[in-house]
């Protein structure tokens, strides 16, 4: 693989990492407002769901936390790797193996996210339960 295809992955995957963070921040902050609004009706019965929604907000933190990890080090990848590519030989191996653990970062968040996804849908169980 010559420095440049090495160089062109993480410019590759941050795009969609970007994408991810957009949407998985609008995600979040649909769920805020649902606690803010959960939060201000004072409903005795409101005690599941609250933590229920608490839990979720537990899952996208780690997944945004893991995502902005992974852009960080797919751009740090990506400086190193031009900056390298000028001086040293090591510059294509250190660059795919930056790549695959910003993969691993990626991979642990869209874990966190179907585990969120899957909250969401006992959230909304729980709610059709109590309504």
């Amino acid at each position: 693989m010559d420095v440049f295809s090495a160089l062109l992955q993480p410019v590759v995957l941050i795009s969609g990492v970007g994408l991810l963070i957009l949407s998985t921040t609008a995600r979040f902050g649909q769920l805020e407002a649902q606690v803010n609004r959960l939060a201000g009706t004072g409903d005795n019965r409101s005690g599941d769901l609250m933590r229920h929604l608490l839990s979720r907000a537990r899952k996208f933190r780690f997944a945004l936390m893991s995502l902005y990890a992974s852009a960080a080090l797919l751009a740090g990848t990506t400086l190193l790797g031009g900056i390298l590519s000028l001086v040293s030989p090591l510059a294509v191996p250190l660059t795919q193996v930056l790549t695959c653990f910003a993969v691993v970062w990626i991979f642990t968040a869209l874990v966190a996210l179907l585990a969120e996804s899957r909250l969401a849908i006992e959230t909304l169980e729980h709610q059709a339960k109590t309504d």
